[in-house]
């Protein structure tokens, strides 16, 4: 760009010159100067002077970190129905389970509760403990019963022990076992201990059972988190505020909540009592007694009709049913580990008017206490020290307001008897004679010599006997009853007339033996078969060769003396025993061949040889065997 300028002088214009300037490129730039002087302190504002601006907030401290979790708390120690010391011993029969020092006792358990056997001792080694329907369990071919049942540890180690919770369903009856060794379960009588499994039992309702123990403890709360850092001081000049206080870190959670320890038995509920019972029915009236039956004749009158029979007792009133209790006496003691008996203010009058319970536990009257005296509690075992012990009494029983039922009415009696048949008629008159019947024919003629004449056979009589006539050869004479059982017929041999064959006759052989058909038996014969039963043969034979005769007797006493022979015996029936002596004669040492129709028990028939020595030899005829048997050494 051309720039002009006018320059004037004396106010005269001297002249116009022009110059044009033209932009060149920029120079570097110069040194600094030096800073010049500090001014003067300017004069101090008037006071009152307005506050300078706040400086900014410091930033907020860092969060602290969370606190540790709390530790979980205590687990709570279960509730037993009953703490039970299992040890094994031997009293002498082999070993046997002894449960608190008695041996294979029996006891009861209730369906709902645990129970805790301590198998700690060393005696329990290999002795492991169970529970079967069956005596002896696997050992007579049971099973073993496991519902509930929960093994810790060894048998015979320290700390080990058996937790059993009773099933609802489990059986009435159950008997331990070993398992691996029979008979364990025996008490001192023989019998195999057993558990009795019962419901709680009826009555009025129980005491409420003790609660359980509280929650475990509450873990601790987490530590503080740390304090946040100070914020940064503002700028100088007017100085700011301070800046703000970090905030405190967030308190560390909480530990979780220990689990709930196990809650005590609820006590059993009270069952209703039951209602009366229905009175007895009456007695039925009594029957009317029969009328004597008339003579029989023609039909009288017909009888009036007797009197109805009294009607029956009206049936006793029923007992009132159902009992209230008008009043409760409770009684609290705490055991001291050694008192069994407690006494209430009144007297108690059964069993079932009382509930009993130690610790919480509700007592069985059959099992863990008795009523002594009129108002005393007697405990099986004394409750432990601290333990609680709570009685109720249900005294003052009321009739209650339920009436049982009427019982029935008496049946009605029977009506009375018909009366008596009217008088027989009169007897009708007796029938004319009938006609005589012809004579019949003229019977035999009787003689000095003969009774009867022809076919008969009776020849004459002498006093009281009758003879009969001479049979012929051959002939027969029969006499007779009615029925065949009752015919005896008499043969007649030869030519000269009657009598008996010698074969009719039964000998004494054919009598003992029973072989006797057709045959008859004298007097002598039927003395013989006794007598012979009874004979003994005396006197004692003493001899080297003897031959029993079973004929008359069937006992022999012989006296052996040197080397005997005993020959087989004869007239010895089949079915006959007899028994034969042998006495070692003088200093002994004799000896005996028996015949070879003896036949010895035990293949062999050796006597005793020492002096004064006894054998015996009983011999029974079995079919033509002569079975033998020998009794040496007689004492």
């Amino acid at each position: 760009m051309a720039d002009a300028k006018i320059v004037k002088a004396g106010g005269h214009t001297q002249g116009v010159s022009a110059s044009a300037t033209f932009p060149g490129s920029q120079g570097p730039a110069g040194p600094a100067g030096p800073a010049g002087p500090t001014g003067a302190k300017g004069p101090t504002g008037p006071a009152g002077g307005p506050t300078g601006p706040t400086g900014p907030q410091g930033p907020s401290g860092a969060t602290g970190i969370a606190g540790p979790t709390g530790p979980s708390g205590a687990t709570g120690e279960i509730s037993y129905a009953g703490v039970k010391t299992l040890t094994v011993s031997n009293p002498g029969a082999g070993n046997r389970f002894y449960i608190d020092s008695v041996q294979s006792p029996d006891f009861t358990g209730y369906k709902g509760f645990s129970y805790k056997f301590d198998t700690s001792s060393s005696t329990n080694s290999s002795h492991d403990f169970a529970l079967s329907t069956t005596q002896d369990g696997t050992h007579e071919g049971g099973s073993q019963y496991t519902a509930g049942w929960t093994q810790v540890g060894t048998a015979g180690s320290a700390g080990s022990y058996i937790k059993w919770q009773i099933a609802q369903g489990a059986p009435t009856t159950l008997y331990y076992y070993c398992k691996n060794h029979t008979n364990m379960g025996k008490n001192a009588s023989d019998a195999y201990g057993k558990i009795t499994v019962k419901e709680i039992g009826l009555g009025p309702a129980g005491p409420a059972g003790p609660t359980g123990p509280a929650g475990g403890p509450t873990g601790p709360a987490g530590s503080t988190g740390a304090q946040g850092a100070t914020g940064p001081t503002g700028p100088s000049g007017v100085a700011g505020p301070s800046g703000a206080t970090g905030a405190i870190g967030p308190t560390g959670p909480a530990g979780p909540t220990g689990p709930q320890g196990n809650a005590g038995p609820t006590g059993p509920v009270g069952g209703t009592g039951a209602q009366g019972a229905t009175g007895p029915a009456g007695p039925i009236g009594p029957t009317g007694g029969t009328g004597s039956q008339g003579t029989i004749g023609p039909t009288g009158p017909a009888g009036s009709t007797g009197p109805a029979g009294p009607s029956g007792a009206t049936g006793a009133v029923g007992p009132q049913g159902g009992f209230e209790a008008t009043q409760i006496d409770s009684y609290k003691f705490v055991g001291d580990g050694s008192t069994t008996g407690y006494y209430l203010s009144n007297g108690i009058s059964g069993s079932n008017l009382v509930i009993v319970s130690v610790g919480g536990l509700v007592q069985d009257p059959d099992d863990d206490y008795s009523i002594g005296g009129a108002s005393g509690i007697k405990l099986v075992e004394a409750p432990s020290l601290g333990e609680q012990v709570e009685i109720r009494h249900f005294r003052g029983l009321a009739i209650s307001e339920v009436t049982g039922p009427t019982g029935p009415a008496g049946a009605t009696g029977p009506s009375g008897a018909t009366g008596p048949a009217g008088p027989a008629g009169p007897a009708g008159g007796t029938g004319a004679q009938g006609a005589t019947g012809p004579t019949g024919p003229a019977g035999e003629t009787n003689t000095a010599t003969n009774i009867g004449a022809g076919s008969g056979i009776v020849s004459g009589k002498v006093g009281s006997d009758i003879k009969v006539k001479t049979l012929v050869a051959g002939d027969n004479m029969v006499i007779s009853g009615n029925t065949a059982a009752q015919t005896l017929t008499l043969h007649s041999t030869g030519a000269g007339g009657g009598g008996l064959s010698a074969s009719d006759k039964a000998s004494l052989n054919e009598a003992l033996s029973g072989t006797i058909d057709n045959k008859y038996v004298t007097p002598y014969t039927l003395y013989e078969t006794v007598q012979r039963r009874e004979d003994i043969y005396t006197p004692a034979a003493t001899g080297n060769a003897f031959t029993p005769d079973a004929e008359r007797t069937g006992i022999f006493d012989y006296t052996i003396s040197g080397t005997v022979t005993l020959n087989a015996p004869i007239n010895f029936d089949n079915g006959r025993s007899i028994l034969i002596y042998l006495r070692q004669h003088d200093n002994g040492g004799n000896t005996v061949t028996f015949n070879t129709s003896y036949k010895f028990s035990d293949g062999w028939a050796d006597v005793t040889v020492a002096s004064g020595s006894v054998d015996a030899v009983k011999v029974t005829n079995v079919n033509g065997m002569y079975f033998s048997h020998m009794f040496n050494d007689i004492q």
